[in-house]
C-alpha cells in the first residue's frame, strides 16, 4: 500500500472516531520491513513534558525497528497554544525515504446534527 493510501485510511479512522464522540488518541503507524506496527500514545495536553517523552519512545522503537516510514494521525485544535477554543481539526502526516505528506481536515460540531468535517486540506 502507498504511504498516500494508508495515510488516507488512517484519517478516515480518525474520522470515524470522531463522529462516534470519542478523542483521537495519537497514532503512529510504523512501517517496518517485517510489517506494520500501531503505537497509540496517550498523554495529558497540558504536560508537555509527557508529550516530549512519547516522542522520545516513538523514535526510539522506529530506530530498533529500522523503521521504513511512519504515518502519525491525531486531532488538534487550531488556536493558539494554552486555548481551547476555536476550531478543531483532525490530521495525518506521513513520511519515508522518498515521500513526505501532509493533510488536514477541520472538525464542524453542529449540535443536532452531529459533526461535519471540512474538505482535506
Amino acid at each position: 500500500m502507498s504511504l498516500r493510501n494508508a495515510m488516507l485510511d488512517q484519517l478516515a479512522i480518525a474520522r470515524r472516531i470522531v463522529t462516534d464522540g470519542h478523542q483521537v488518541v495519537p497514532a503512529w503507524r510504523i512501517g517496518c520491513a517485517d510489517g506494520d506496527w500501531l503505537v497509540l500514545t496517550r498523554f495529558d495536553h497540558d504536560n508537555p513534558g509527557q508529550r516530549d517523552r512519547a516522542i522520545t519512545l516513538v523514535k526510539r522503537f522506529m530506530v530498533w525497528k529500522l523503521a521504513q516510514s511512519f504515518i502519525l494521525a491525531t486531532e488538534t485544535w487550531l488556536a493558539p497554544r494554552g486555548t481551547r477554543t476555536g476550531d478543531e481539526a483532525i490530521t495525518a502526516v506521513g513520511a519515508s525515504r522518498f515521500e513526505r505528506l501532509g493533510v488536514l481536515q477541520v472538525i464542524r460540531r453542529r449540535g443536532i446534527r452531529g459533526v461535519q468535517f471540512g474538505p482535506p486540506l
